[in-house]
């Protein structure tokens, strides 16, 4: 169908409108046909910010890692400019690679071009530094952030706990809940490993129905203290 509607594109012309050569990327993008995404994209006339972006993100959801950053560099050395859309899908690109370097580079790009306050560029940085093992530049990214929303709380807080840090994970949590700020399912999936009080927390006061995700967490804890009874109540 995706090839079809090409085809019908390209014969009347409609290639040449930006709206319409998004809408193919997107239907490659969900069929995993990412060669025929690639030739598309280079039948487009005017490459915007846009189109790069869409590429990006159709080869990323279709684990194509080394080819989004390929991609990135290409959009780079013609002076497109990125957006946040297009810095989230290479972030995600260089933890799957574990690209710590990769990352880093992105990094200094995101500062020059201003993107570093926006909230959801900076809570992708900070988990790609997380996933990549640097805690200390995860923090250092959310120490930077002026008005921390609850996507970059549960970066961090989860970040901690990922890396073992579960008194930092802990300090922090109690610091967003000085700050009023009203903690979701995320930030107890990092928090719920530490203790059955945090458990009972997320479900009595912040009436949060756990996933199966919390559980496992819960039944991992429980197994390792030798508390296999407990087991039970779940």
């Amino acid at each position: 169908m995706a090839k079809q509607v090409h085809g019908y594109v390209i014969k009347t012309g409609l290639i040449f409108e930006a709206f319409f050569g998004i809408i193919l990327f997107g239907m490659y993008a969900r069929c995993q046909t990412s060669k025929d995404e690639c030739l598309l994209f280079r039948e487009l006339n005017h490459q915007s910010t846009v189109s790069w972006t869409a590429i990006i993100s159709g080869l990323i959801q279709n684990g194509l890692n080394q080819k989004t950053l390929d991609f990135s560099l290409e959009m780079r050395s013609i002076n497109v400019e990125p957006d946040h859309a297009t810095f989230a899908s290479i972030l995600k690109a260089c933890v799957s690679l574990a690209a710590l370097e990769d990352g880093k580079k992105l990094h200094s790009l995101i500062i020059r071009t201003g993107f570093v306050f926006n909230t959801h560029t900076s809570s992708a940085l900070i988990d790609m530094y997380v996933k990549c093992g640097d805690i200390v530049s995860a923090t250092a990214v959310f120490d930077t952030i002026d008005n921390h929303e609850i996507i970059s709380w549960n970066a961090m807080i989860t970040g901690f706990a990922k890396n073992g840090n579960a008194e930092c994970a802990l300090n922090l949590f109690k610091e967003m809940h000085l700050e009023s700020v009203k903690p979701d399912d995320i930030t107890f999936l990092g928090l719920v490993s530490e203790g059955c009080q945090y458990f009972k927390l997320m479900v009595d006061e912040y009436e949060l129905e756990p996933q199966a995700d919390h559980y496992a967490c819960m039944i991992d804890l429980l197994g390792r203290g030798g508390y296999l009874n407990k087991h039970l109540s779940f």
